[in-house]
């Protein structure tokens, strides 16, 4: 049994000649976050985008993107969402978003969301529950 622990070890340490490395090819993505509320007419989306690890140092703050085109579609409407700057009333902490003043969520409505920030884009759909 100790012959074949120690033959199995010389054969693992003797296979590793490839370095590992946890990092592959970076591809710039966008990360968008939003929660559709039925209590209010006033909707919020962040958006913002992945960094490259080669280049973070350290934690970046999450600041969102501005300039990003976004908007949400329905059947029969289009939202508009302008771009601003929001501050949180515990912390003072200001962060970027996206709002649309007017845009009620219905039941049984689909809603789909499109954002495009220069060459990224993305989009995503959920129907509101009956």
């Amino acid at each position: 049994m100790r012959r074949i622990l120690i033959v199995a070890t010389i054969v693992l340490l003797a296979g590793c000649e490839n370095p590992f490395s946890p990092r592959g090819p970076y591809t710039p993505r966008l990360v968008v976050y939003s929660v559709l509320s039925n209590t209010r007419g006033m909707q919020f989306v962040r958006v913002s985008s992945t960094s490259d690890p080669a280049d973070v140092v350290t934690e970046l703050p999450d600041s969102g993107l501005a300039g990003a085109d976004v908007r949400i579609v329905t059947a029969d409407s289009v939202f508009a969402f302008r771009d601003t700057v929001l501050q949180l009333d515990q912390t003072g902490e200001r962060i970027h978003a996206f709002v649309c003043d007017s845009m009620d969520v219905t039941h049984g409505t689909t809603y789909r969301l499109q954002v495009q920030s220069g060459s990224l884009t993305g989009q995503s759909s959920i129907s509101a529950p009956t």
